[in-house]
């Protein structure tokens, strides 16, 4: 038929016809792509006008969304960030920054198999659908856990509204002022890095056990590191991080003062042969054993069976003079919170008591399995799941001062960090001492360079002998000054 005239106009045609449908469907597509992204492009506008304020009514509608979906136990977490910060390098400013981020985090449970996603975005198609994906993976899913129950939270301010007002400018002020300061406790300071962080955190989790929490909180963090120098001579490097939860309490000219009192004193370093004598360890030395520990005691690594820490419970891991507690109700901690990243309500829990093994830092997944209750360590934020750290860690003051320590030592050595970690499984450490000065008759005499402190941590703790009255802030721990028996320090020029 097409081989006649009339057939191969017929057949052109219906070309014709069949290639102008496809310009329509293709107009159509067209048009259908670009309502799709109005929609979209108004969906996103719609999700940053909401009313930030209402992060516990986002997490419940999350929550009964997942539920209605077939979710059998669901955790919806939501948060908002918002950050300014004004960083220094080599004693001058050299960023500004101001960010906002907010997003959930949905945990999804069927048969105590758990799915975990994340969106940024409080409301809207892309959490629907990021919903509906978590539960069709749930029952898939190589991951298990449980939720907790609802309880009762403790209350606990952290929230300056100067601080939610404060502008970049401000940020800016306290962030020349930490460099000035350093360079006023004495010219010989350098500051390698420096920065000031004003952060504003709201948080809210909603659960199907009933849990509900909301919390605000607004921290100002100011941080240094820097160095001593002399001509040619350079101290160690230390490191100051301290913060609070109100304007008025930030004083960042008692960071530059601590910074410069550890790296001073340590200029013109000698090496030495080994030495032997009693030990001082400052609180940033003290820093790096108590967050070993606080590693150590984290029962996920326990119950797999890789920590030092696995069978002590109960038993003497440290001297009487030794009691580590982590406290999340701190009223200046930087980790300070009422609940944690489950809903399980914090508390203060005592880690070592005079010497004494007395808890390990659970989330409700490893308390289940040791039939107990959770601590509250589950921590993180929106962007993944729940895992355990530690929170405030805190070393009890003892009955004496600094300058009272250094009066009884004939022969010692004061270190102000340590450089390097423990092995988690042994406890065995070998670490790099930093801007150390030796004691002689009471006084801080020479520094030194170049020792290398090993040994294992837990007989290190069992030789503790004293401890000061006072403690320091850094990060999100405070820690005094402690004394050790007479050890044996590897030196760098070795015979």
């Amino acid at each position: 038929m097409y081989g006649s005239p009339g057939g191969e106009m017929m057949a052109g045609r219906k070309e014709r016809e069949e290639e102008k449908e496809r310009e329509i469907k293709k107009e159509i597509k067209k048009e259908i792509k670009k309502e799709i992204k109005k929609e979209i492009k108004k969906e996103i506008k719609k999700e940053r006008e909401v009313d930030e304020n209402d992060l516990l009514g986002f997490c419940s509608d999350a929550l009964g969304y997942a539920l209605n979906k077939g979710a059998e136990d669901v955790e919806v977490y939501a948060e908002t960030i918002e950050q300014k910060r004004v960083s220094s390098a080599s004693n001058s400013i050299s960023s500004v920054q101001q960010l906002e981020r907010r997003g959930m985090g949905i945990r999804v449970f069927i048969k105590e198999k758990m799915a975990f996603a994340s969106v940024n975005a409080l409301t809207g198609h892309r959490l629907k659908s990021v919903i509906e994906e978590s539960i069709q993976l749930a029952s898939r899913s190589p991951y298990h856990g449980i939720l907790p129950d609802q309880a009762d939270f403790p209350e606990i301010d952290l929230y300056d509204p100067a601080l939610f007002h404060m502008q970049l400018e401000e940020v800016g002020e306290y962030a020349q002022c930490l460099v000035e300061s350093v360079k006023m406790c004495d010219k010989r300071m350098h500051v390698e890095s420096g920065m000031v962080l004003v952060n504003i955190h709201k948080k809210a989790i909603a659960t199907s056990k009933g849990i509900e929490a909301k919390e605000v909180s607004s921290t100002a963090v100011w941080e240094l590191l820097g160095a001593a120098r002399d001509g040619v001579h350079v101290s160690d490097f230390d490191y100051q991080c301290e913060g609070t939860h109100w304007q008025n309490k930030i004083h960042v000219e008692e960071a530059a003062q601590r910074l410069t009192d550890a790296t001073i004193p340590a200029l013109k370093a000698h090496t030495c042969k080994n030495f032997h004598g009693e030990v001082i360890l400052a609180p940033g030395a003290v820093s790096t054993l108590a967050s070993h520990i606080a590693e150590a005691a984290n029962a996920y690594l326990v119950q797999k069976g890789v920590s030092a820490l696995k069978d002590k419970l109960h038993t003497e891991v440290a001297s009487p003079h030794v009691t580590l507690c982590d406290d999340a109700l701190l009223p200046d901690g930087l980790a300070s919170s009422s609940f944690d990243r489950e809903g399980v309500p914090h508390h203060t829990v005592p880690v070592i008591e005079r010497g004494v093994l007395t808890s390990f830092l659970h989330d409700v997944t490893t308390a289940s399995s040791a039939e107990l209750k959770s601590t509250g360590h589950a921590a993180g934020g929106y962007r993944s799941r729940p895992e355990i750290e530690p929170t405030n860690l805190l070393i009890h003051t003892g009955n004496h001062t600094i300058d009272e320590l250094l009066s009884d030592i004939r022969h010692g050595v004061m270190i102000s960090r340590l450089s390097g970690s423990p092995d988690i499984l042994t406890g065995e450490f070998s670490l790099v001492t930093k801007n150390a000065v030796t004691i002689c008759r009471g006084e801080l005499s020479e520094p030194v360079g170049g020792l290398m402190f090993s040994g294992n941590l837990y007989d290190i703790l069992n030789n503790v002998t004293d401890i000061t009255s006072t403690s320091a802030p850094l990060g999100n721990g405070r820690y005094p000054y402690i004394q050790i028996n007479p050890q044996q320090l590897i030196g760098g020029n070795l015979q």
